[in-house]
């Protein structure tokens, strides 16, 4: 308690640790003082019979002399002590040790007790790690080279591949030249790999061993290092090989050099002198010629004559700066056009282009004419923009009067995996009925869809026509003799346009539906399919005025509303016999067929005013050159358009027969 009031009052004064483990060390001294004192003055009261020792027949024993001897011994050695203590304290005070060390121990740090480092411990110490050599096989021989020739591709160096088992050569994009691409596509699938590639095709010359080959590679963006030849149907020219020069495939590739050199063109192949006679030679000028020479002071003219004779437009352009526009006479016209569009101007727009001219120059008509010469350019037209494609007429289709009869198949997926494996739904609608169905599959190749028909088959019966898109699992060879073994009439939409396929539409509305009951009920989408397909097939189709069940069964079915109706109602049975019923149903079948045939005819002609109001008729005659759009791309900045194409034949009103390099394609014209 003592200690904690002197520390209290001496704490203001303490400005170091070293002074304050001084004093510590000072209160230790007295302390140790005091409680000797407190010892003897213990020790005498004992001795007077006051306090009466612990073991008192041990202390029977010791004489009082002897222990008074002893005690007054211990007393000069304490004084002595106390002394000693007072003096060595003092001197330290006045004769501090500069080399005394005053800092509180640090804390122990661990180290490796095999070379003392402070970064590691033993077990990972360098120092015990054995140097012994193992023996070990290594091979660093190519295994294709067995495979493998030097040659010449498209004038490089590199070796050569011999696939067997491809059936497309394959090349680097950085050895070919982009005039070489034809503009076809093909869809490539790799080794060990599960989904296919769209990649380009390109011209490619070989020159090796095997002789003179020229054929068609698809171009890959990686660098395989080697050119992967298919070693199928080459008919190789015997010519002798050139000399190869050493090229390394990590350098950069520069283009070739032409083999003649062509000098620097000027921008205009014109002079200042030569266009002002041109502008003073030509008719279209004349006008402004003579209103540049006419002067009226009331009314300052547009156009000047300049010191040198050239015709200039005077303008005060937006920033209200003057500005002089010179005159372009017409044979120069189309060169300044395509300097304001073409090259390093960016083949801009229609707007842009005006601007651009507007600056510097002038002639009559300019405008119209920097529109047309825009709406006209090829490279524009190939890459194409969102809105310029325009909707042709609608064609009105055949309606549909027997039920099952046209049934339209598509794929909707991928959707989550479910606990049976299923991710994708095959989906089925009747065209005369609009009645749907939909079976979960595991994945969309050939054989789940077949499986998945079968039972839509054993509910709708086998159509006479069914329609599915362009899909690669409905285009196998298994899914065509499917369906010629059963007598089915195959049509395929349009590519790119869902809109001939009413499935579509049915794809949209059921994922809303599962997303909803998915919300209210389990997670599986897989058990709420048979709720979506009754609430489908019991409500009123917009197309037929009735609901689906009524056309295939004469009679809605009953609902939950039905039941609950019933229940309030308490309606009597009729009562019918058989005949009677089946004389009813098949009134009911036909009345509702008639019925629905004409609400169809009437929607039908109702969508095709709505949708003809921003439709644009075209026609093209046999010879016509036209661009066709590009259904794959191989990256985003490939082309909307390829072609051009020229029309062989026309088909209909919007199907034509165009041939695209030596290959003739339907094509649909929509837009």
């Amino acid at each position: 308690m003592e200690f904690k009031e002197h520390l209290m009052d001496e704490w203001t004064t303490i400005i170091s640790p070293t002074e304050m483990v001084k004093k510590i060390e000072d209160f230790e001294d007295v302390r140790k003082t005091i409680k000797s004192k407190l010892f003897a003055t213990q020790t005498e009261r004992t001795n007077k019979g006051k306090f009466k020792p612990r073991y008192e027949n041990f202390s029977k024993k010791i004489e009082h002399s002897h222990y008074s001897k002893h005690s007054d011994k211990w007393n000069d050695y304490r004084h002595q002590k106390d002394h000693s203590q007072r003096e060595d304290a003092q001197q330290r005070d006045r004769f501090p040790n500069k080399n005394q060390d005053n800092s509180f121990d640090e804390r122990y740090r661990p180290r490796c007790f095999e070379c003392g480092s402070y970064s590691h411990f033993k077990p990972q110490c360098p120092r015990l790690k054995s140097n012994e050599k193992i023996n070990c096989v290594s091979s660093n021989d190519d295994l294709l080279e067995t495979y493998t020739i030097r040659g010449l591709v498209n004038g490089f160096e590199m070796p050569i591949l011999r696939d067997t088992g491809a059936t497309v050569d394959a090349i680097s994009q950085k050895f070919v030249d982009y005039a070489k691409m034809t503009g076809e596509h093909v869809w490539v699938k790799y080794l060990l790999n599960d989904h296919l590639v769209c990649l380009p095709l390109a011209e490619v010359e070989i020159k090796c061993e095997l002789g003179h080959i020229k054929t068609k590679a698809a171009v890959v963006t990686n660098d395989p290092g080697r050119y992967v030849l298919e070693d199928q149907n080459k008919e190789a020219e015997m010519e002798q090989p050139e000399e190869m020069t050493h090229f390394e495939i990590d350098e950069e590739i520069l283009p070739l050099a032409d083999e003649e050199f062509t000098e620097i063109k000027q921008l205009v192949e014109v002079y200042s002198k030569e266009f002002i006679e041109s502008q003073h030679q030509s008719r279209d000028l004349v006008p402004l010629l003579n209103e540049a020479k006419t002067e009226n002071s009331s009314k300052p003219n547009d156009f000047k004559i300049k010191e040198n004779g050239m015709l200039v437009k005077r303008k005060i352009d937006k920033n209200e700066i003057k500005r002089e526009l010179i005159v372009v006479p017409e044979k120069y016209r189309d060169q300044i056009k395509s300097l304001c569009h073409d090259s390093t101007s960016g083949h801009l727009g229609i707007v842009k282009t005006k601007d651009r001219l507007a600056r510097y120059f002038y002639w009559p008509d300019c405008s119209k004419e920097i529109e047309e010469y825009v709406k006209t350019c090829d490279p524009c037209q190939r890459v194409g923009k969102s809105n310029d494609k325009t909707k042709a007429p609608l064609t009105l289709v055949p309606i549909i009067s027997e039920v099952f009869s046209k049934i339209n198949f598509d794929a909707c997926g991928p959707l989550p995996t479910t606990p049976n494996g299923n991710r994708y739904l095959i989906t089925a609608i009747c065209l005369a009925s609009k009645y749907t169905d939909a079976v979960p599959v595991p994945n969309i190749g050939s054989t789940s869809i077949i499986e998945a028909m079968i039972q839509i088959f054993s509910r709708m019966g086998f159509p006479k026509e069914m329609q599915t898109d362009q899909g690669t699992s409905f285009m196998r060879n298994l899914a065509i003799e499917f369906a010629e073994k059963f007598g089915i009439k195959v049509t395929r939409s349009s590519v790119y346009h869902p809109q001939s396929n009413p499935v579509e539409r049915f794809h949209r509305t059921i994922k809303r539906i599962l997303k909803v009951l998915c919300i209210e009920a389990a997670p599986e989408w897989e058990r709420q399919i048979p709720a979506a397909l009754f609430a489908l097939r019991t409500i009123r189709h917009e197309s037929t005025g009735f609901a689906p069940s009524e056309l295939v069964y004469g009679r809605n079915l009953r609902t939950p509303v039905t039941l609950l109706y019933e229940q309030w109602m308490n309606p009597e049975d009729e009562g019918n016999n058989v005949v009677e019923y089946v004389f009813q149903l098949i009134n009911r079948l036909k009345r509702c067929k008639e019925l629905a045939l004409d609400k169809m005819l009437e929607m039908q002609t109702k969508r095709k005013v709505w949708y003809d109001r921003k439709a644009i008729k075209r026609e093209f005659s046999e010879g016509d050159l036209v661009l066709v759009v590009s259904t794959s791309k191989p990256n985003k900045l490939a082309v909307e358009w390829k072609g051009p194409g020229k029309i062989e034949k026309k088909l209909s009103e919007t199907n034509y027969v165009v041939s695209l390099k030596e290959k003739k394609t339907i094509i649909m014209f929509t837009m």
